[in-house]
């Protein structure tokens, strides 16, 4: 690993191969699934998984790692750790039917997409208005031509890539929102209060019942929790600012606060967010670094990562 590459005028390497730095990838290994994911995420934005500030390249790199291991009792760890350990304890008996699969793709809940399509056609060039960045701005008014003549190939809001999915047959879906330098988007691109996380709350809200999972829940994975970064921020908002409140996640969080956030669900009775407020978890990358080598050593199998 870490062979060779050049460096960006910021100062930040980029690799010349996948494999260079994605700990445990081998390009030629094309029957497995995961390996399938790295390439394919490769083919679409190559520079991003060979930047060595690329989450992407630690998510692939650490989960594919345990994926190997010869018992699925790290999950067990990992939702104790993420969640608490009645969670961990509800599902040990089903983690050996765990599929673990990178950046999939789902579409935006067609609840979403009516009512966001009204509201671009409604605004028109206000929809964009929240957007600071020049470059956001510039391919934002390109998506709006589109929308505003009725093109079909083009929609308010695309499909959200699941930085890591886990599934558990048909009992549990976990979706996993990675993060390690960046913070969580505070808006989407027509609509200033789709932040990161309420996006994919509720997809997976939408992805568990439209494909009959018996739960979900939504674990968020971050270097720390600083106060200062808006992923703690909303973590705090949806559950609650006490530290200490805010980790027991099987009791009701600030649901009031995630129906503010989706206005176009106003129809939906108020136990529709008080369960999605239950249904949260967070887990930091330091506890992850040691349940590999905890694991592996276990295994007596050398750490890769």
């Amino acid at each position: 690993m870490f062979i060779d590459g050049y460096y960006t005028p910021s100062g930040i390497k980029i690799y010349s191969s996948v494999a260079h730095n994605v700990s445990g990838f081998d390009p030629t290994n094309t029957d497995d699934p995961q390996v399938q994911d790295a390439l394919r995420k490769y083919q679409d934005r190559g520079r991003e998984i060979m930047s060595e500030n690329s989450e992407d390249a630690l998510t692939w790199s650490f989960f594919h790692a345990v994926s190997q291991l010869p018992s699925k009792d790290w999950l067990v760890d990992f939702f104790r750790a993420a969640v608490n350990d009645r969670f961990a304890q509800t599902y040990t008996p089903y983690v050996d039917q765990a599929t673990i699969r990178f950046w999939v793709a789902h579409p935006s809940p067609p609840v979403y997409l009516q009512w966001i399509g009204a509201k671009v056609l409604q605004e028109g060039e206000g929809s964009i208005s929240h957007l600071e960045r020049y470059d956001s701005k510039v391919r934002a008014r390109k998506r709006l031509a589109k929308i505003m003549r009725g093109d079909p190939d083009e929609v308010p809001e695309r499909a959200t890539e699941v930085d890591v999915e886990i599934r558990l047959g048909k009992e549990l879906l976990v979706f996993v929102e990675v993060k390690l330098f960046s913070d969580a988007s505070a808006s989407g691109t027509f609509n200033s209060t789709r932040n990161q996380l309420v996006r994919n709350m509720e997809l997976l809200e939408h992805a568990a019942s439209r494909e009959g999972f018996k739960d979900r829940r939504f674990i968020l994975l971050t270097l720390d929790r600083t106060p200062d970064k808006l992923y703690s921020k909303l973590m705090r908002r949806y559950r609650n600012t006490d530290g200490r409140l805010l980790r027991q996640w099987d009791e009701v969080g600030n649901w009031q606060a995630i129906k503010e956030d989706l206005l176009h669900r106003s129809a939906e009775p108020d136990a529709y967010f008080q369960d999605m407020s239950k249904r949260l978890g967070w887990i930091m990358w330091p506890d992850c670094w040691k349940l590999l080598a905890h694991y592996a050593t276990a295994a007596g199998i050398p750490c890769k990562q």
